[in-house]
């Protein structure tokens, strides 16, 4: 059973740079704790690469130079290399790469690799942070990144400001590649080590990319970046006390992104100690973000968004998480699970909704948790017709003074959630679940017809009003 405590809430997201009162009781709100977009910039090594270009740079046909064989490193081979040129790159090679023009880094076979050191190079400053990336794109467009593994090998203790792809003012695209060792030596509370990081205008088309072994984040994409991301998983370091990672980020204090996330696993991001919160999935001020057929499980908070606009989650299954949280803003959310959440830390809810401005859905599913549906604060336009609600300890909580509707539900029994949540609209639920089996209806004519449609799930019958609805 969870427990939760009652008192006045104080929400200090971002540290002390958005401190928030709330104006219900209920269970505590847990800081998130994202990594920030650092400001400024102010000398990026894309800005020197490029007066180092010149018309000779640019050849009549597309070249593909090998590594090793035509040049002993990668860089060389960049440098080497016009727009429009492939790069293919074989075995495993220490040192960071920079890539300043349109050009294609392809791994051949499997190991194909570019390592760390013990002492990279900055290619970014930022505010007051020097970046050391094992791989930076800067200040062009048509970037291909395939088949590569890019691994820090644990070196974070001798690289602040540790990343395995930066990306500044960048096109990129990267495929079936794995982002991997960006943390120190052993895991401790130091806030760096970042998989994938972007700045500025950037665009990123992600495919099939893995992130792990990280020390902070999976990936910190900020402002004004654009995403769009199909496939691969993301995975952290488990229960920890030494650090509150983050799986997946979008946008920070400074301001949102925009674009969309398909298919992707995010797992294992549980911090254990006090006052943070480690979140698979951390949403912030982004317009517009898409979330699609995705898995965010066995973390502390499974979704984390923070004044986040018109968001979509469509098909996703949140699982095994403390938590998953709405604050603010608005969201649609069409098909998702929310099941088994853990009620450690004094939580265990499935989709927790807290002063949002607008939050809908159909089709969802709330399964197997202390808390099912919590909607809190000063929430608005809150509406989940069509849900399932099973085997929850309390299917659902409104300390809001809306009325939550919350109609033609399912609620495990024909005969319905028995007495309604106190705050909600149970009128009308469903008295099956999902559509029955169509029954053979040849020998039956257009009577057989109509009872397989019947049977079929397309009326709903209503056991407050006895009518049927289509």
């Amino acid at each position: 059973m969870l427990i939760v405590s009652k008192k006045s809430l104080v929400f200090l997201a971002l540290a002390s740079v958005f401190p928030l009162v709330a104006s219900a009781e209920g269970p505590s709100l847990p800081p998130a704790q994202p990594i920030e977009d650092s400001g400024a910039v102010s000398w990026a090594a894309s800005d020197v690469l490029k007066v180092q270009e010149s018309a000779l740079d640019v050849k009549a046909a597309p070249v593909t130079y090998t590594v090793p064989g035509d040049f002993p490193t990668i860089q060389a081979a960049v440098d080497a290399a016009a727009p429009g040129d492939t790069i293919e790159v074989t075995g495993s090679h220490a040192g960071q790469v920079l890539v300043t023009k349109s050009i294609s880094l392809i791994g051949i076979g499997s190991g194909a690799t570019i390592a760390a050191t013990d002492a990279m190079p900055v290619a970014l400053v930022q505010g007051a942070t020097s970046f050391r990336p094992v791989v930076f794109v800067g200040g062009t467009s048509g970037v291909v990144i395939q088949n590569l593994l890019i691994d820090g090998l644990g070196k974070g203790n001798t690289n602040n400001s540790f990343v395995g792809l930066l990306v500044h003012d960048a096109e990129v695209s990267v495929s079936s590649s794995t982002v991997t060792g960006i943390v120190n030596s052993p895991l401790d509370g130091s806030q760096h080590g970042v998989g994938i990081r972007s700045s500025g205008a950037s665009v990123l088309q992600l495919q099939d990319v893995d992130i792990n072994n990280f020390q902070k984040n999976g990936t910190a994409f900020t402002p004004a970046t654009h995403v769009v991301w199909n496939g691969g998983t993301v995975t952290g370091a488990g229960p920890t006390a030494v650090t509150a990672q983050n799986g997946v980020q979008f946008g920070s204090g400074s301001g949102g992104v925009t674009g969309s996330i398909t298919g992707v696993t995010m797992r294992n991001i549980d911090y254990t100690g006090a006052t943070w919160t480690a979140s698979a999935l951390l949403i912030y001020f982004s317009d517009g973000l898409q979330v699609t057929n995705c898995v965010v499980e066995d973390s502390q908070a499974g979704l984390y968004t923070y004044e986040a606009e018109n968001l979509v989650f469509t098909d996703n299954v949140f699982d095994q998480n403390q938590f998953n949280l709405v604050y603010g803003g608005s969201a649609t959310f069409i098909g998702n699970t929310f099941s088994n959440s853990d009620d450690a830390g004094g939580y265990g809810i499935g989709l927790w909704l807290y002063d949002v401005l607008g939050a809908t859905g159909t089709g969802n599913t709330f399964e197997d948790n202390p808390y099912g549906l919590y909607v809190a604060g000063t929430s608005t336009g809150v509406s989940f017709p069509d849900s399932r609600f099973v085997y929850n300890v309390e299917s659902c909580v409104n300390e809001t003074t809306e009325t939550v509707n919350i109609t033609h539900s399912w609620w495990g029994d024909p005969a319905g959630p028995g007495t309604c949540p106190t705050g909600f609209d149970c009128a009308d639920w469903q008295t099956h679940d999902g559509p029955l089996p169509v029954p053979a209806a040849s020998t039956f004519g257009l009577m057989g017809l109509v009872l397989a449609l019947v049977a079929g799930g397309l009326f709903y019958i209503s056991r407050t009003a006895g009518k049927s609805y289509l």
